[in-house]
């Protein structure tokens, strides 16, 4: 593999670095709550209609959001030595995010506020 090719594939793995870690927050947390924001707005206006129509209202609270992130780096060379030498480089990344949500139902005193 070339120097430059080196140098480029060591940038790319720096810079996918960059999102991993405490920078994640910065993008991930603003998400979840907005996400967590309107969907609070959607469950308040079902049980209103639930209301409406004297069905039972039933209110779910995100207790808890849990993410495992992970990123994988490839690289690899193939070659064939037949008729004609070739040699082909190849890189991957691979970034993965995997939320937990946790809910629990709101009863008692906590259902009211």
């Amino acid at each position: 593999m070339s120097l430059a090719r080196r140098i480029l594939a060591l940038s790319l793995a720096l810079t996918a670095c960059q999102t991993v870690g405490p920078q994640s927050m910065k993008y991930g947390r603003g998400q979840y709550n907005q996400t967590v924001q309107r969907t609070d707005a959607e469950q308040l206006l079902l049980n209103l209609v639930r209301l409406r129509y004297r069905d039972p209202p039933l209110f779910l609270e995100v207790t808890s959001i849990a993410t495992s992130l992970s990123l994988e780096l490839g690289t690899g060379v193939t070659g064939n030595a037949g008729g004609i030498n070739t040699v082909t480089p190849s890189g991957s990344v691979l970034y993965t995010e995997r939320p937990t949500i946790t809910y629990a139902p709101l009863h008692g005193s906590r259902f009211g506020s």
